[in-house]
């Protein structure tokens, strides 16, 4: 018995210095990985950044190796952009338009989501995609010249691998990312709210179309509209003023909410003037009519953009 309890305690102080030996070890390996390293890595970026900025400036960038990365980084992303911008347009514009539908505001829907597309979802989403499209393939292609040895050759030969592959590919991409920002506000914007194309090959009629505006068996605006008719003596205040909505909305939403109101607000009361299915007792010598014609939708597009002027 006695053996047995002597041995544990002549073994004791090798575990504590087992112990703190690991404990030690562990420490260190922390403090490498979430110190040391980051600050190596930061310092590691901002010489690269300062080497970027200067060969960006001093000597000139090869115009030819700029235009090509421009189209690299623009032109090849302009797809996504495009269908990103339709798919998060549409589904900010339903949900604002649940939200405000509740406080009875589906008339700031346009504005509202206009604004806020604009100013953050837009800018935002279109960094991020370029990025994650251009940027990956960049850095892609600068690794596997990097493995190959190729930026050591061209060290050989005396060419600055920062002026010759990252300085055109900072500056294409700063100078184009801003133009790509207005093709993602266009689809998030018009392509999920507007038709772009007119119905018609004939352009609208501005005066035909106030006609068919003013007129209380044709368009029947007026019921529920007010607008800029002197003649016409009792007009509707259940909706926008048509100089508040024309002032708001562009011509390929204007005739977006002419063809089909209840895309944008299933609850609303405005007829779908060029829609002839899914409608509710419908007489039969109407079914399969529209209650406007193409060229009248047209016309009447042209009137309400002239509200603009």
């Amino acid at each position: 018995m006695q053996h047995c309890d002597i041995i544990p305690y002549s073994l004791a102080p090798g575990r504590l210095m087992m112990g703190a030996t690991m404990l030690s070890s562990a420490a260190k390996q922390m403090v490498q990985e979430f110190v040391i390293k980051p600050i190596n890595n930061f310092g590691r970026f901002t010489q690269f950044f300062g080497a970027t900025l200067r060969n960006a400036v001093l000597p000139p960038v090869d115009i030819r190796l700029l235009l090509r990365q421009m189209e690299f980084v623009g032109n090849r992303s302009i797809g996504i952009i495009l269908i990103s911008g339709v798919m998060v347009g549409a589904i900010f514009g339903l949900i604002l338009g649940q939200i405000f539908r509740t406080f009875g505001a589906e008339s700031m829907l346009g504005a509202a989501a206009g604004i806020a597309l604009t100013k953050e979802m837009a800018p935002i989403m279109c960094g991020f995609l370029a990025t994650a499209r251009a940027g990956s393939a960049m850095a892609a292609e600068i690794a596997t010249m990097r493995v190959n040895e190729q930026i050591d050759a061209m060290r050989v030969m005396a060419v600055n691998p920062y002026g010759y592959l990252v300085a055109p590919r900072v500056i294409g991409s700063l100078l184009v990312l801003p133009l790509l920002i207005p093709a993602q506000v266009f689809a998030q914007t018009y392509l999920g709210d507007a038709i772009l194309e007119p119905l018609t090959q004939e352009a609208g009629n501005v005066m035909r179309g106030r006609a068919i505006v003013a007129s209380r068996q044709t368009g029947l605006c007026l019921l529920c509209h007010s607008g800029p008719f002197p003649e016409e003596r009792f007009q509707g205040n259940l909706a926008p003023d048509l100089l508040v909505s024309s002032a708001r909305l562009s011509s390929p939403q204007l005739r977006a909410r002419l063809v089909d109101a209840s895309r944008f607000n299933t609850d609303t009361i405005m007829p779908a003037y060029f829609r002839i299915n899914h409608l509710n007792r419908v007489a039969p010598q109407f079914a399969g009519k529209t209650i406007l014609s193409a060229q009248e939708i047209e016309d009447v597009v042209s009137f309400l953009a002239s509200l603009k002027q």
